[in-house]
């Protein structure tokens, strides 16, 4: 069902359990100018016609914050662009931990570290924006298998 099959109270009552799913029934029918019962039943009705499917809890990812992601990122580049030159483009970004050139089929490997997916994908992207970038590839730590000296 699309948003505009929707009366006001009922988008209002919408974009308040979205702010915040404990808000009490009263303090919902406070905030729309209906009675706490009458918001029970809006809330009823919502959920046998689909448009409400479940409520949720959301919480910090305190797994990412206690150990950041490992990210190896994999760079070929375009003609005309060499590893001095790129990493005077990307070297001080948050999150770039070490670079190395290597040979074989790829020019450079960046180490990086991200609190989640979303800032790898910020960080590919200001990668690829840099230009210079034939092709890119990254991968994922999924597990510290030995970490020690050298």
């Amino acid at each position: 069902m699309k948003n505009t099959q929707l009366g006001e109270k009922d988008l209002k009552l919408l974009a308040l359990l979205r702010e915040d799913g404990r808000m009490t029934w009263t303090r919902m029918a406070e905030q729309i100018g209906v009675s706490r019962v009458a918001v029970q039943n809006r809330v009823e009705a919502l959920k046998k016609k689909g448009i409400i499917t479940g409520f949720t809890v959301l919480t910090r990812d305190i797994a990412s914050e206690q150990r950041p992601l490992t990210i190896f990122v994999r760079i070929r580049f375009a003609k005309g662009m060499d590893g001095t030159r790129f990493i005077g483009n990307i070297g001080g970004q948050r999150g770039v931990v070490s670079a190395w050139a290597v040979a074989g089929s790829w020019d450079c490997i960046l180490e990086v570290r991200a609190a989640n997916m979303e800032e790898v994908a910020h960080i590919r992207d200001l990668i690829v924006a840099f230009g210079g970038i034939e092709e890119i590839e990254t991968e994922c730590v999924l597990k510290v298998l030995k970490r020690g000296p050298v």
